[in-house]
Parts: structure tokens; sequence; C-alpha cells
């Protein structure tokens, strides 16, 4: 189960990766450069870091409840 959720969160964070290299060369706007595509690139790194520490409380969450269902048995 640990295993699992771990793979999810690094395949999320390798997609992250990727998307963030397709942005780079995609558009005419983020090759422009200006406030505004630094704005865009600054709204995509706080959604991006907010999603993944979602995700790691949730793994710290289940890891916390992991030992107390192991007792219980």
């Amino acid at each position: 189960m640990i295993l699992s959720i771990l793979s999810s969160i690094k395949r999320t964070m390798s997609s992250n990766e990727q998307n963030f290299n397709l942005r780079e060369q995609a558009g005419s706007i983020g090759q422009a450069g200006g406030a505004f595509s630094e704005r865009g690139r600054a709204a995509e790194n706080a959604y991006f870091h907010a999603q993944e520490a979602e995700q790691l409380a949730a793994l710290k969450q289940q890891l916390e409840q992991q030992p107390q269902n192991q007792s219980k048995k």
C-alpha cells in the first residue's frame, strides 16, 4: 500500500517535471517573457507545490495510522 502511494507520488512529480519542460518550449507568450509569463509560472508553481504538499500530508497521515492498525492485530 505504501509502495503504491510512493510510486503514485513519484509519477506525479515526474509528470510535473515533464509538463514544466513542455511549458518552457510552448507558446509565444511563454517565450516572450515579461511580467505576464512570470506571473503565470509563479501561479503554476504555487499550484503544484500545494498539490504535492497535500499528497505528502495524506501519505504522512496514512503512515501514522499504519502502526495503529498493526498493533490491533
